[in-house]
């Protein structure tokens, strides 16, 4: 019997996702809500970004993630798990799921042209 395929999505954080359990501007955020901070901040940096040394920096979550497809994974003696990942498409963060104890959430694939 052939196993169906695991997929999952993946987001940049910041401080990994240890971090986006216990900081309130690390949480996930739909690209909605994005753009509206966007739209209203857009002249002042300093409100959606921290700066360091001589730039601004982005502490906040990614609202464009990749959808990847385990390709093989084997379970190590310690319990750890070593997977083998295919980059398959890009998404955008449509809506929050759940939050807890780790994030769920709603995607769409964007269309490319070409």
């Amino acid at each position: 019997m052939q196993q169906q395929p695991l997929y999952f999505g993946h987001l940049y954080v910041p401080g990994g996702s240890a971090n986006a359990q216990q900081s309130p501007e690390c949480q996930l955020r739909t690209w909605r809500d994005e753009l509206a901070d966007y739209d209203t901040t857009r002249f002042d940096p300093s409100v959606l970004n921290t700066y360091r040394g001589n730039q601004y920096v982005t502490d906040r979550p990614a609202v464009i993630g990749c959808l990847m497809q385990i390709t093989d994974y084997r379970r190590m003696n310690d319990g750890m798990l070593m997977i083998l990942v295919q980059a398959l498409e890009r998404f955008v963060v449509e809506d929050i799921v759940e939050a807890k104890p780790y994030d769920v959430a709603n995607v769409q694939i964007p269309l490319t042209l070409t």
